[in-house]
């Protein structure tokens, strides 16, 4: 599946995330890591904040890739 996307966005949400993450996809090159808080057991607002964090990842992907 990764050979043939050209970028794997993968959130994650801490270091222990990165580890989990298997070695082919790690040493791919293709994929691009995104450390984004855990919203799970957050205030309401905390989870807006981090629905803004992922938003604005979002809009500088378009941008790059046009």
């Amino acid at each position: 599946m990764i050979n043939s996307a050209d970028r794997v966005i993968v959130i994650m949400t801490d270091e222990e995330s990165k580890r989990l993450l298997p070695d082919y996809a790690k040493n791919s090159g293709k994929v691009e890591l995104w450390e984004i808080e855990d919203g799970r057991y957050k205030s309401r607002g905390y989870t807006f904040q981090m629905r803004n964090v992922v938003k604005k990842h979002v809009e500088e992907l378009v941008r790059e890739i046009g």
